[in-house]
This record gives structure tokens, C-alpha cells and sequence, in this order.
């Protein structure tokens, strides 16, 4: 059999499935270099407790005595790989064995390095870390990197994954756990931010956080008590006074009742704004709806109008800076 040339072997490991790409760099140490070099593209990549999921396939840091309880010393641990799109019978093997003086916690973090060390060029769609798993991609620091386009960090806290993640992402998602989360490098960067929801209540500074944000992009994903009528005042304020730069955008909905009309007429005596029409254009189906228009200075205004954005498709209040002379014109009363 004739052997294959390097650019032909490039072109074919690239196309392959991950797991066969592992198998066969396992097997041939020429290959193992070969396919280190070879961009890896990622549909999805999750990180767990002792299990790292990349697409459909599932890695699992498992016992070769599945009786055997977790602590106990010295037992065998392997890699175990499981492709939800084979069939049954081929659905599972053990791509690695691991020194039997080894723990799971050992063995899951060498398992990670074995999966995706010394690769430069993965490009990941969505990218997800559960909880308690923040520790095992920490062997990939300086060893490999990656981009993703979106970010979901369901782990307490924001994790300082900067030296793996080449920034920036597209979106990011993630509980905020304290202000400081938006200093971490991923978060200031990232194009788009959603807060899922809140785990501390420092409501002195609340307004003076968010108004800080420097992510032109922000969307408060779920409901929180706070996002009253007045904070959101607050917020609209804080804008005016800091001349939030065009393009900028807050998402957020709205705890007290009432219905938007009686809002926006609110808005338009407090500020001293006009109601417009403008296209939503942040909905999947641009519609014209009724807005306030609050100037900002001689070149951009404030536009605050409801939308139907996230996940949950519940209407929301968006506050957008624009461009003066940008899309909307008054409405004639």
C-alpha cells in the first residue's frame, strides 16, 4: 500500500470524528504529531465532574471494578468513551488505561491533557463549564488555546480561563457572583454578556456596576426584584452622565407592572424625551413599535422601547444609545 502523503494525511485527519483522531494518534507516534498541528473544530465542548463531553461523544474517568467505591486506593482507572450516535454494541470503549497510584481528580486532569494538550488551533461554537470543574482545564494552560464563540459558565464564579480562551468570544453567559466579575478578561472583552441571574445583593453599588459595564452588549437574562422602574431610571441617568458611547445596549425586564405605554410615557416626563416609532430590528422580525427617544448629546440619543429577545422570548426592556438622525421619526399625536 502506498504511503500517504503529509498533505493528504492532514486533509483526511481533519475531516475525521475527534475519537478516531485519538484513537489512531495513540496508536502511531508520527501521526500523534501530525494531528496535534491539525485545526480541531468543536461543535461543543463541556466540562463536568470527571468528564469532559466533546460533540456527541462523552469521556468519563471510570473504574475497571465498577464495584469499587471512589476512595478506595490503588484501583484501575480508565479513560471510557461513550458516542451517543453509534449503535449500541460499538457505543462504548476505554480509549486509556491510567497508573493504578492515580485518583480520579489525577487521572481526570491527565485525561483532559491526553484529549486537547498541546493543541493551538481548536475552534470551539459553544463552549460550556459545570460545576466544581473550573481545576481540570487548568493543565491545558500554556499548552494549548482555543476560540470560542459562546461561553456558558454555569460554575460559581467566573473563571480566569484567559490563558486557554483566545478572546473575544461572541457571547458569554454566566450568574454573576460579584462585580468583579466583570474585570475578568473573557467578560470585558466579550462581545455579548448575559447574566442569568444574581448571587449577591450589593444594591448601593447597583446601578454604578452595570452603568460601568464596558460591553456595548448586555442582557439580563432572568427576572431579579431589583430592576424596578425607578433602577431602571437610575441606569438611564447614569448613561446620560457618563455619555454612553452609540451602539450600546441594556436588556433587562421590568419588576414593577404596568403596561409599557404607561412606562414609556414615564420615561418621556422624566427625561424630557419624545415618543417615536422606530424598527425593532433586535427581533428575529423587524416590527416598528413606539419608543421614547432621549437625547444624549448633539450627535446620539437614548431610545428605550420593549423587545422580544432570549431565550425565554419574553418582552423586554431594551435602552439603546443611537446615532442622532438614526433610524425612528416622531409620532403625530
Amino acid at each position: 500500500m502506498p504511503e500517504v502523503s503529509y498533505g493528504v494525511l492532514r486533509c483526511i485527519l481533519e475531516h475525521m470524528k475527534f475519537d478516531t483522531r485519538i484513537t489512531l494518534s495513540s496508536r502511531c507516534s508520527k501521526i500523534a504529531r501530525v494531528e496535534k498541528s491539525i485545526p480541531l473544530h468543536v461543535n461543543e465542548l463541556s466540562f463536568s465532574s470527571y468528564l469532559v463531553k466533546i460533540n456527541k461523544t462523552q469521556y468519563e474517568i471510570v473504574s475497571e471494578e465498577p464495584k469499587m467505591k471512589d476512595e478506595t486506593p490503588n484501583q484501575t482507572l480508565n479513560l471510557r468513551s461513550t458516542d451517543y450516535y453509534s449503535n449500541r454494541e460499538n457505543r462504548e470503549k476505554i480509549v486509556k488505561k491510567f497508573p493504578s497510584n492515580y485518583g480520579k481528580e489525577e487521572a481526570s486532569r491527565k485525561a483532559v491533557e491526553y484529549l486537547l494538550g498541546g493543541r493551538n488551533s481548536i475552534r470551539v461554537n459553544i463552549f460550556i463549564i459545570n460545576r466544581q470543574s473550573y481545576h481540570y482545564m487548568q493543565p491545558l494552560f500554556g499548552i494549548s488555546t482555543m476560540k470560542v464563540r459562546t461561553f456558558r459558565n454555569w460554575d460559581i464564579g467566573l473563571p480566569k480561563l484567559h490563558p486557554l480562551i483566545e478572546g473575544p468570544v461572541k457571547e458569554l453567559g454566566f450568574e454573576l457572583a460579584h462585580p468583579t466579575d466583570f474585570e475578568n478578561p473573557i467578560a470585558r472583552t466579550a462581545e455579548q454578556i448575559l447574566i442569568w441571574r444574581y448571587t449577591f445583593n450589593q444594591l448601593d453599588t447597583w446601578v454604578e456596576v452595570h452603568g460601568n459595564i464596558p460591553n456595548k452588549d448586555v442582557m439580563i437574562e432572568g427576572f431579579s426584584p431589583v430592576w424596578t422602574n425607578v433602577k431602571i431610571f437610575e441606569l438611564i441617568e447614569y448613561w446620560m452622565k457618563t455619555r454612553k458611547a452609540v451602539g450600546s445596549k441594556f436588556c433587562v425586564r421590568r419588576a414593577t407592572g404596568g403596561s409599557i405605554d404607561v412606562f414609556l410615557e414615564k420615561t418621556k416626563e422624566q427625561f424630557g424625551g419624545t415618543i417615536v416609532k422606530v424598527e425593532d430590528t433586535d427581533r428575529r422580525m423587524v416590527t416598528e413599535v413606539t419608543a421614547v427617544s432621549i437625547k444624549l448629546d448633539s450627535r446620539s440619543k437614548i431610545v428605550v422601547h420593549e423587545t422580544i429577545l432570549g431565550s425565554s422570548s419574553l418582552f423586554r426592556l431594551l435602552i439603546k444609545v443611537m446615532a442622532d438622525g438614526a433610524e425612528g421619526q416622531n409620532l403625530v399625536y
